[in-house]
């Protein structure tokens, strides 16, 4: 059968109900989330939150634009690009998918479900042909506790189930209590998502209800019930909407309004927002400044803050990307070869003056050419000259130093020791003379 050809590497898949489905032309059930399904109805509560969406966004992005790269032990990314798994991750993870979106992908499931998972699809060869992105909704790990056996549980829309062996998914999570599931960030903000829903509800009722021009209309003689309802119901169709703020109000009948509306600042709902953006971000440890929360936010502290980022937030999911990659797309004895890296040196260098100073010390030190700095510049090299390493003459090891000091002293004294035998000559003439 086709699918047991495809897995015929690991041999890993167990069981399905139509096996005519090919994961290289794969159904439904691969690409749900390129079809918009319906996952967890609390994450998509959650991801309608514009402070969580931006968090989940911005990190899926940050994630998704650094490329990553295949290298070899001794052969370096030039050998390491050769293997058809570099393709999957630096160029096109399937037909549908470029690099980029696939790594979005995958990171705003983990964002908002904790858990992301890709089917690796085996070629005929034994390599990965396609990486497929799974529902997160629908894919639930089970580990059997008799056993240990750990396997992956999916269905497709018509219900039909199907599972997985962990060598053929990819499996990346947010932080886990148990090792095996991630928990979305956003579960420990349930309270304040919840509060941050209140205060929208609220302020979208206030200008709804005319708050900013409501108030009393008193009169000076007594009206009755029918009036009264008459009144408020014309007050409220020409001054009570949004479209009719501003609009000057024309009294008759002995008619005083007197207005009871607050103001919004005044009731501190910029503070409540505030607030709400600072906790979010907090859990998902993106920095307030990237969701607009400029308060504290310098031009000197902003360059400071991004590289926190990178080093707190970023790398720790790099590394578990890389992990992951590297144990389930590389056969044991392609890992003593092979092995993944993401491309994180352009986000590290900072702005033109930090990077020409990084330069400039790279290859003073002899780690970098010249050609290698103008690659990540992206200009292109300058020829051979171009590929040596350079380092200062005032570098040298502990033994070499020691050796050029003795050097130097037999010298002194060989030097020392021809002035004077030429100078005792020079007085033995003079005496027998």
């Amino acid at each position: 059968m086709i699918l047991q050809k495809l897995f015929s590497r690991r041999g890993a898949f167990l069981g399905v109900d139509d096996p005519a489905s090919d994961l290289l032309n794969p159904a439904a059930w691969l690409i749900s989330a390129l079809n918009g399904e319906d996952g967890s109805i609390t994450a998509k509560q959650a991801a309608r939150n514009s402070n969580v969406y931006a968090c989940v966004s911005i990190l899926a992005d940050d994630i998704a634009k650094l490329p990553i790269h295949t290298f070899t032990v001794d052969g370096g990314r030039d050998e390491g690009q050769k293997h058809p798994a570099a393709r999957l991750l630096y160029e096109r993870a399937n037909p549908l998918m470029s690099a980029f979106t696939f790594k979005q992908t995958l990171q705003a499931h983990l964002g908002l479900y904790g858990n992301a998972y890709a089917l690796i699809a085996w070629g005929p060869s034994g390599y990965p042909a396609a990486l497929w992105v799974l529902d997160p909704s629908v894919t639930v790990p089970r580990l059997d506790i008799a056993t240990g056996q750990l396997t992956y549980h999916t269905h497709d829309r018509a219900g039909r189930q199907y599972v997985l062996q962990p060598s053929d998914v990819l499996h990346l999570r947010t932080m886990t209590l148990n090792g095996i599931v991630g928990v979305p960030p956003w579960k420990t903000l349930v309270p304040e998502l919840d509060g941050q829903k209140a205060t929208k509800e609220f302020i979208r009722n206030f200008y709804k209800n005319g708050t900013h021009v409501s108030g009393v209309l008193q009169a000076d003689t007594k009206i009755d019930a029918e009036a009264k309802n008459k009144l408020r119901g014309e007050w409220n169709k020409i001054y009570g909407t949004p479209e009719n703020a501003g609009k000057v109000a024309v009294l008759d009948m002995g008619l005083d309004y007197k207005p009871l509306g607050m103001q919004l600042d005044q009731a501190q709902f910029i503070e409540t927002q505030k607030f709400g953006i600072n906790e979010v971000a907090k859990v998902y440890r993106v920095p307030p400044h990237k969701l607009a929360q400029l308060d504290r936010a310098t031009y000197a502290n902003a360059e400071a803050m991004g590289l926190d980022y990178i080093k707190t937030t970023l790398l720790p999911i790099f590394t578990q990307w890389e992990q992951e990659i590297n144990y389930k797309l590389f056969t044991e004895a392609e890992r003593a070869k092979y092995y993944v890296k993401f491309n994180a040196a352009a986000e590290l260098r900072g702005d033109s003056a930090m990077r020409a100073q990084y330069y400039k010390q790279m290859i003073e030190t002899g780690v970098y050419t010249i050609n290698e700095v103008r690659a990540m510049e992206e200009q292109l090299a300058i020829g051979e000259n171009g590929d040596k390493h350079f380092v200062s003459l005032n570098y040298t090891t502990l033994d070499n130093l020691e050796a050029l000091q003795l050097a130097k002293a037999g010298s002194a004294r060989l030097k020392g020791g021809e002035g004077d035998g030429s100078t005792e000559r020079a007085a033995d003439a003079d005496d027998g003379a």
